[in-house]
């Protein structure tokens, strides 16, 4: 439940930001930027690399050269931080003094419900209206690696780059795959993952994740295959005014070193009902890349 030792705060967040990595791994194949400065952010924008695949063709050269329409190979594009998700917990004195827990378990799995619920708003820009192209229909009862071959197809054909590709799937459909005998085959001549962690990394030139909650969207999407440009999103805290700040009885972030992904804890009391309460929360934004990098997976037309 809730924390009061520093030992034990710390040990809650460092569990609840794994437990949010883990379940934000469907996000990690689209644009996606962690700012933390509050003075790299134009109020409630900030900038989010942006790596458009390049479809101009090559010129000829005759007397110079001609620039027309020569952008940069990476730009920022502006997105607004707009969104704010946390998950609370509260408790009274007593229940504060009684109740054993393991912080560290517990931060885990607030963090990963909080990450899955991230996960289900970004996706839910995932319609036929934004991303019209459809890479497959299939029940997952049907689905195996001649369907990924199918799926690198449409890629091809759409001029999809290799380098950045994810397929992000129903869990069925990722079981599927596990069971497919020729997936066994080929992984049993170097990596075990699939059969000591039931997951595929990599096949057939995609980065491939498995996911039991990727939201329909009411179009019986179950997954997609995209290039890093389909989607942008990007996370930045918003801390405590000093005002706020001094009523708080604690504030921290929790930063991954790696990617500069954080998640904020805000802890304050109520004398009048006797309750500890705090939140841990994170501030994001997303919007739509480019359409012609993301085709759907659907279970029926």
């Amino acid at each position: 439940m809730a924390l009061a030792t520093n030992l034990q705060i710390a040990a809650f967040m460092s569990g609840a930001l794994r437990g949010f990595q883990s379940a934000i791994l469907p996000l990690y194949g689209f644009c996606m930027t962690f700012r933390r400065d509050p003075l790299e952010r134009r109020g409630d924008d900030m900038i989010v690399e942006y790596v458009p695949a390049d479809s101009a063709a090559s010129k000829d050269f005759t007397t110079s050269y001609d620039f027309t329409s020569a952008g940069p190979d990476n730009e920022g594009r502006k997105i607004t931080v707009n969104k704010r998700k946390y998950k609370p917990i509260k408790l009274t004195s007593a229940e504060l003094a009684r109740y054993n827990f393991t912080p560290e378990a517990l931060g885990f799995q607030r963090g990963r419900k909080l990450g899955l619920d991230v996960v289900a708003d970004v996706l839910s820009l995932v319609t036929a209206a934004n991303y019209p192209g459809v890479a497959l229909t299939s029940l997952a009862s049907a689905f195996d690696s001649d369907d990924v071959a199918d799926i690198k197809l449409v890629c091809d054909q759409a001029e999809m780059p290799r380098d950045g590709r994810s397929l992000v799937m129903d869990a069925a459909y990722d079981t599927a795959l596990l069971k497919d005998a020729e997936v066994k085959a080929a992984y049993s001549y170097g990596d075990d993952m699939p059969m000591k962690e039931g997951r595929i990394m990599r096949l057939m030139g995609f980065d491939v994740t498995g996911d039991n909650n990727i939201p329909s969207n009411d179009e019986n999407l179950v997954g997609f295959a995209a290039y890093k440009s389909a989607v942008l999103v990007g996370f930045s805290p918003v801390e405590p005014a000093e005002s706020v700040r001094q009523s708080l009885a604690d504030y921290r972030i929790e930063e991954d070193p790696q990617t500069g992904l954080v998640l904020e804890r805000r802890l304050w009391g109520d004398p009048d009902t006797d309750q500890h309460r705090e939140v841990i929360e994170c501030n994001y934004g997303y919007q739509v890349g480019e359409a012609s990098a993301l085709h759907r997976l659907r279970s029926a037309a």
